[in-house]
Parts: C-alpha cells; sequence; structure tokens
C-alpha cells in the first residue's frame, strides 16, 4: 500500500478504518493483560506515518497513544512498564508534533514514547535487540512489499533474542505482490477485471519490476522462497483466476511464515465480494491466546467492514469466514476432532482452539471452537481436566465458560 503518496493523508478511507479498529482493538487486551503478568510491554509502529489525516481522524501512533493510556487508566495493576515506539523515515518531525499535540490534549496517565527517525530494515532489528525479556508487538504497515523481506520478519523470533513474547500485525498487498510476479515472469494480466487495481494500491514495486535487475531474487525474499512461481505459472495456464491465485498466494504465504510462528492469521480488506483484496493483515505469534484475541477480533471486523460498505456485500442467511466463504460447522468439529485424537497428552485447551485458527484460517469465532471442544467432551471422545473444578461463583468449569479464573486442560480419552 503506498502509504507515502501525496494525497493519502487527505482522507481516510474506510478499508483504512478497518485496519486501525483491528490493530486498536486487539492492544487494548493485549495490554491489559501483559501488563498483569508484571513484564515490560514494548509497541513498535514500524512504518508509523504523518500521526494523523486532513479530516481530524487519527493515524496508527495517536490510536496506539489513546489505547495505551486507556490501558494503564483501565489496569488492575500499578504495572507502568508500557512504552511505544514510532519509527518512520519521512514524516518523523510531523508525527513529533502531531503526538506531542495528542499527549497534551489527553486524559492522564499520559504514556512513554519515542519517535525515531529511522528505516525499519535499518534500525527496528537493533532496536528489538534491546528488548531482552520484554513483550513485544511490532505493526509493519510498509510503503510498499519490498521492505517485507521474509528473513527480517522471521528474525525477530529469533530464541537469542530472549524476548518475553513476539507478536507481529503486518500489512502485506499480497495482491500487489501477484501482479509483480506476473511482471517478473512476462505473464498478461492487464485484461484481467478481477487484476485492475487502482493507482492509490499500485504497490511501488510494481512498477519497478520491471527495471529490477534481478527481479525473480527480489520476489523470493520477499516471499521466503519461489513458491509464487507456481501460483503465476498456474494462472497462466488458466488453472485459476486472479481471484484464486491472490488467494492461494495468501495461504502460501501463511504457510511459510507459520515455519517460524506457529500462529499464522490472515485477513483480507476488500471493497465488496469477489473482488481482489486491497491487502491482507497478517498476525503472527508463537502463543496461543495472542491468537485466540486476534482471530475473534477479525471475525469481528469483518463485521464491521460490512456496515462501513453497507449495500457492497450480499447479504447471506449463514455465517462466513473471513475470506467471505459460507463456513461448514462440521468442518470445525473435524479439525478439532483430528487435533484431539493426535494428542499423546494433556494439554490447554487454549493451545487446541488457537491450532484450528493456525490449520483452517479464520473460519468461526473462538465460541464456536470451544463449543465444538464441549460436544466432545459430552459425547465422552475427550477428556477434560479442570483447575479448579468451579468457577468463583460456584458454577462447573466448562470449555465454553470465559477463562479469566481456570485453567482447562483437554487430552485423549483413556482406552
Amino acid at each position: 500500500m503506498a502509504k507515502d503518496q501525496s494525497d493519502f493523508f487527505k482522507e481516510k478511507k474506510p478499508w483504512s478504518e478497518v485496519k486501525d479498529e483491528l490493530l486498536a482493538c486487539y492492544l487494548l487486551p493485549y495490554f491489559q493483560k501483559v501488563l498483569t503478568t508484571l513484564k515490560p510491554v514494548r509497541y513498535v509502529d514500524c512504518f508509523a506515518g504523518r500521526g494523523g489525516f486532513d479530516d481530524g481522524k487519527p493515524g496508527s501512533p495517536l490510536i496506539a497513544l489513546d489505547v495505551a493510556r486507556k490501558s494503564l487508566a483501565q489496569g488492575k495493576t500499578r504495572n507502568s512498564a508500557l512504552e511505544l515506539a514510532f519509527v518512520e523515515p519521512r514524516w518523523a518531525a510531523e508525527l513529533e508534533k502531531a503526538a506531542a499535540r495528542h499527549e497534551q490534549l489527553g486524559i492522564p496517565p499520559f504514556v512513554r514514547y519515542s519517535v525515531i527517525l529511522g528505516r525499519f530494515e535499518r534500525d527496528v532489528p537493533s532496536l528489538v535487540k534491546t528488548m531482552a525479556g520484554q513483550n513485544v508487538f511490532l505493526y509493519v504497515d510498509p510503503y510498499g512489499i519490498r521492505d517485507l523481506d521474509h528473513r527480517l520478519i522471521t528474525s525477530f523470533a529469533d530464541p537469542n533474542l530472549r524476548l518475553n513474547g513476539i507478536k507481529l500485525l503486518i500489512n502485506f498487498n499480497t495482491f500487489g505482490f501477484f501482479r509483480a510476479g506476473c511482471r517478473a515472469l512476462k505473464v498478461k494480466y492487464q485484461d484481467d477485471a478481477a487484476l485492475v487495481g487502482d493507482e492509490e494500491f499500485t504497490d511501488p514495486i510494481e512498477q519497478a519490476i520491471d527495471d529490477e535487475p534481478r527481479p525473480i531474487a527480489l520476489l523470493n525474499a520477499i516471499a521466503g522462497g519461489d513458491y509464487w512461481a507456481s501460483v503465476v505459472e498456474g494462472y497462466h495456464h488458466r488453472e485459476v483466476d486472479g481471484l484464486g491465485a491472490e488467494r492461494q498466494l495468501a495461504e502460501l504465504y501463511r504457510r511459510k511464515l507459520s515455519e517460524t510462528y506457529r500462529y499464522v492469521l490472515s485477513m483480507p480488506i476488500r471493497l465488496q465480494e469477489r473482488q481482489q483484496p486491497k491487502y491482507r493483515m497478517v498476525f503472527a505469534t508463537n502463543h496461543p491466546d495472542g491468537c485466540i484475541i486476534m482471530a475473534d477480533n477479525m471475525m469481528t471486523r469483518r463485521a464491521n467492514l460490512d456496515v462501513h460498505l453497507e449495500g457492497r456485500r450480499q447479504g447471506t442467511l449463514f455465517p462466513q469466514t473471513v475470506d467471505d466463504e459460507i463456513v461448514d460447522p462440521s468442518r470445525v468439529q473435524d479439525q478439532v476432532r483430528a487435533i484431539v485424537d493426535g494428542l499423546t497428552s494433556f494439554v490447554d485447551a487454549d493451545e487446541v482452539v488457537a491450532d484450528v485458527f493456525a490449520r483452517v484460517g479464520v473460519v468461526c469465532t473462538s465460541d464456536v471452537v470451544r463449543q465444538a471442544l464441549r460436544q466432545l467432551e459430552v459425547t465422552n471422545q475427550i477428556e477434560v481436566r479442570r483447575d479448579p473444578p468451579t468457577t468463583p461463583t460456584g458454577r462447573p468449569s466448562t470449555v465454553s465458560l470465559p477463562r479469566q479464573h481456570q485453567r482447562i486442560m483437554v487430552g485423549p480419552k483413556a482406552r
């Protein structure tokens, strides 16, 4: 997404609203939960931008400041070890002024933050190296897919960094990547209506790829392999249309990232059904609770996008995934059963729930998965251990109840 175009900050678009809602609605429970662990929290906006739009709406840095302030105000702990960093190569001076004004107008407590004139690929790795023992969240909303080198993205999971936890929310323009791949392999796509883009979402790499001395090597570095070429070839031989090709590419990218991060989720942002996504929001972590919160968040944001774009989507009586597919309840039940059948010991129920999302994507809310687990318990197909066996109000603990005051372990039925 070409976020540095001269007119980008004139008006905040509906899809940008959804993207920032996805961020904000995740950060609030994330900040609050991690602060209760008494571990430091560091949030880094890796392409922070100018801070706001000409229509008065805030950008991601100001949104993060508001969420951080709310988290500290509502927190049930005295831990205030929360710090934000905004990295920006072009608009740092304007961002500094916008953040200062925003903090002056805000209600205490005020939040520790810094604005860094720097670049993602050069400065963020060294910044993260200073965060040993801390919980780190990276928001990666780049100026173009060229900045998303796969080795860099996966380097943040290096155990030698000794982070207490790492989570990334990445804006990946699969649409632009696929068109760049077509150009690199000399595959014609300009006559395909599904692949006709608008100027606002034309990735800089799409034009630059023609002059790139080693275009295939560049795309391999971004994707983490050459698997993308098979998708382009399939499109060239009419084995898949443009819409399907983007979805294949997105899934292969998710799987590649899953080699490093156990839980990787993907949400397309599009203007209407049966249209190429403007971009995809990709979330990566090794923590099941973070995966579950984001999956539920994505399902809610998908519903909110329908509200933003009322009349542009076709209605349906059945629940839909974030990829606009009709949900088959039996598919969820089968995946839960398959995961449970593979268990050799007891694991936290959250791991099972998160593994469903990691395997099949964001196809439902976590409540649906927990109900599937509950059904397996009722039909005596799994064994469930609860600690404590009842909730603070005296109700029996079940996999479908809130988890704040209990731990639920799921395991294979004794033979």
